[in-house]
């Protein structure tokens, strides 16, 4: 997909913010928020590689306890679908965790879930190069 121009937007939730402290909420037992954070800078630095071998990768970060993962494909296609797995409190985990598919033929659920997750995007400061050295 990359090497066909395909472009590719990551939205993660920020690795120094607040979130990370509200999500060790979410697991019984809770987490180790510090531990989540090195797995985040981790996964930013192998995005950072990516990115210099393909331009069209564009990494923005939030500061918000997200309800959700996703991958929305081809959002302005006719056969768009939006991968969405739900985040939990204190139940599940893992596998078990929620998940859907959502096509066009949903209708409202659809368009929420595209809306959502545009504004979402919106609200994502782009990760550039003085957020990296800051990361480190």
């Amino acid at each position: 997909m990359l090497e066909n121009e395909g472009k590719l937007k990551i939205l993660m939730v920020k690795p120094d913010g607040n979130a990370f402290e509200m999500a060790a909420m979410r697991f019984p037992g809770g987490f180790d928020a510090d531990q989540e954070r090195s797995c985040a800078k981790s996964s930013l630095k192998t995005l950072e590689k990516l990115q210099e071998e393909f331009s069209n990768i564009e990494i923005r970060l939030i500061d918000y306890l997200l309800e959700y993962s996703s991958l929305m494909v081809n959002p302005k296609n006719i056969d768009s679908v939006i991968y969405v797995e739900r985040y939990t409190f204190r139940i599940y985990g893992g596998s078990k965790k929620p998940k859907k598919v959502l096509s066009r033929n949903e209708g409202r659920w659809f368009e929420l879930y595209k809306h959502e997750i545009s504004e979402l995007w919106k609200l994502g400061v782009p990760y550039l190069t003085e957020h990296k050295d800051k990361m480190q």
